[in-house]
């Protein structure tokens, strides 16, 4: 077919007109891919592929973040860093993924796994040491890369961060968002898979609980049945705890502990946890020699109902574990009947409870009546709590408890606490009027990060007058452990790790510094000055073997050292170094010292 030469101009002239209707097209559509957004659009619940690295501690730093529709796997996309030598496992990132028989293998980047080969894996991350593979791909240089369900968001001294699985990513002020669409037309996922334990627990209020003591069922058995397991050995070294140098009073003590937990969810709304353990301990002991001790007992063992009549409203029967998150009021595992209303933010929690078995004599003739009520919303928590307690061996001690709590990030770059408590009743014909407060924080500046820096002030009230049927003493409850993080990974003993007091006649002034070595290793040095309240020639409770003059309020100084570390393996490790100075509230006394070591496995 031939064409003139206005056929051909006018023919000619269409297609041009076309090429830039679809080059216009194409404009478009990428004008529409490469849409941005606000960071402060950014919700719990979006779909988010972030570009980046990871800095010394161990945070991702962003470098492109994109949100997308959810996508039925996550990845994790960089360097291998370690793998198992049978081929069960590889380390990304810092996380660990299982390699099972369903990983799909893309070319053969099987035969080429080893410590620095870049690959992408993608499959489903289910916590900290549960990222099941699904498929392992090749890939080049570039920048690392993960994906997943955005977990939490919050601004830290007003920079964006937020959690996508194991990871904290930092979003630095000049990044953007990008998107397809805008970010409020995607839609939000729901919380990521979870072990069905996780999953019960969550549509349940979150049970509270004492994480590093905790085993979770990680062990899949059937779908609503898991077992879990952790073995715990712990060195321990006690020198001159009896301030006298010259007494034959010192200790080693090699402790081994193995924990296991059955947790079955037989209903939606009904899980029943089941957990025992057994322990021996060598002792090499100055003065009695050396003794072999070992014992076995269950440590939970109750049945957990969750909404019921529909209601944001849970029961908690049987052996269960007593926890509040500083270890102040309690930490002991208690027979009882609990119930949980957790309507939004709040929380009331109302309990009875005892120790049927397992217990001391003085424990299993004790009974308590609790309520507790707090608030917890952006990482500031309030809470108040009444306890009453009921002893009845040698005698009747009836005291009851009272207080106030405060927790959390109420100022910028720090992470405050504060408790204010009180105690009446009677101890056989004596009247309880004590009192006491513990307040502090730790600052963590974002110009000295990763250091931190802690500072505390404890007072518990003491007793004047041993002789006018009052006891102004303050005292805690008996089952509070006062033990807690600052800004490491390892929780200690925050009254000192070797002096150890309970909360009475005494004031506490401590001060600390720490560095954090990546996310799972810190650093801890603390010190400890101790004053009584009133000079007195006792001690309520501590780990010293020597009572003081009672003509000197000086007790003394502590210095502790911690190390921990969290490896994503499973397993943890502590390292505690402490020293006791004593004052003058001590006669011809000399310091005492303090090395503890621990591992945990979690399997």
């Amino acid at each position: 077919m031939n064409l003139d030469s206005a056929e051909s101009s006018a023919l000619s002239s269409r297609l041009l007109a076309a090429l830039w209707l679809m080059l216009a097209h194409a404009c478009l559509a990428q004008g529409a891919l490469a849409q941005s957004a606000g960071q402060d659009d950014l919700r719990v619940g979006h779909w988010a592929i972030v570009k980046g690295a990871l800095d010394d501690e161990g945070r991702f730093v962003a470098e492109a973040i994109e949100i997308a529709a959810a996508a039925p796997e996550e990845f994790v996309q960089g360097a291998v860093e370690a793998f198992a030598s049978n081929g069960s496992w590889i380390e990304i990132l810092g996380q660990r993924i299982s390699l099972t028989r369903r990983v799909r293998w893309r070319g053969d980047v099987r035969d080429s796994l080893k410590p620095g080969a870049r690959v992408k894996v993608e499959g489903h991350y289910r916590g900290l040491q549960k990222f099941s593979a699904r498929s392992v791909a090749a890939r080049g240089g570039g920048r690392d890369r993960i994906a997943g369900r955005v977990d939490a968001v919050r601004r830290e001294g007003g920079q964006l961060e937020f959690d996508l699985m194991r990871f904290l990513v930092l979003v630095p002020g000049d990044i953007a968002i990008t998107s397809a669409r805008a970010l409020g037309d995607y839609e939000l996922t729901s919380a990521r898979a979870l072990s069905r334990e996780e999953a019960f627990q969550s549509a349940s209020g979150r049970i509270l609980r004492d994480d590093e003591d905790y085993i979770p069922g990680s062990i899949r058995i059937t779908n609503n049945l898991q077992f879990g397991l952790r073995a715990e050995y712990r060195n321990t070294t006690e020198l001159d705890f009896d301030l006298r140098g010259n007494t034959a009073e010192d200790r080693i003590d090699d402790f081994f502990n193995l924990r296991g937990v059955l947790v079955w969810t037989p209903l939606d709304r009904l899980l029943l946890r089941f957990a025992g353990s057994a322990n021996m301990t060598l002792r090499q002991d100055e003065e009695d020699g050396y003794e072999r001790t070992g014992r076995q007992k269950i440590t939970e063992a109750y049945g957990y109902w969750s909404a019921l009549f529909g209601l944001p409203l849970d029961l908690q029967v049987g052996r269960q574990d007593f926890y509040d998150k500083r270890e102040w009021i309690w930490d002991h595992n208690l027979d009882g009947v609990r119930l949980h209303y957790h309507p939004g933010d709040w929380r009331l929690e109302l309990s009875a409870s005892t120790t049927l078995s397992d217990g001391s004599p003085r424990e299993e003739e004790t009974t308590r009546l609790i309520a507790h009520i707090s608030h917890e919303r952006e990482n500031r928590y309030l809470g108040a709590y009444f306890v009453d307690q009921r002893t009845r061996f040698e005698g009747r001690d009836y005291p009851f408890f009272f207080g106030l709590q405060a927790a959390g990030e109420w100022l910028t770059d720090n992470n405050v606490w504060g408790e204010l408590a009180a105690v009446r009743g009677y101890e056989d014909d004596t009247d309880l009027v004590g009192w006491g407060l513990d307040f502090g924080t730790t600052w963590s500046p974002q110009r000295a990060r990763p250091w931190y820096f802690s500072a505390g002030y404890a007072f518990g009230s003491g007793d004047d007058n041993p002789t006018d049927g009052a006891d102004h003493a303050f005292r805690q409850s008996g089952i509070q452990d006062n033990n807690d993080k600052a800004g490491g990974v390892t929780a200690y003993r925050y009254y000192g790790e070797l002096f150890e007091p309970e909360l009475s006649n005494l004031h506490i002034q401590s001060l600390g510094i720490g560095r954090r070595f990546g996310r799972q290793l810190s650093l801890d040095l603390v010190y400890h000055r101790y004053t009584q309240d009133e000079a007195q020639d006792a001690l309520r409770d501590t780990s010293l073997d020597l009572r003081p003059n009672g003509n000197s309020r000086d007790i003394g100084h502590e210095l502790d050292f911690i190390l921990g570390h969290r490896g994503s393996n499973g397993l943890d490790t502590e390292v505690v170094l402490a020293a006791f100075d004593p004052g003058a509230a001590f006669d011809d006394a000399r310091r005492a010292y303090l090395l503890k070591f621990q591992l945990r496995y979690r399997f």
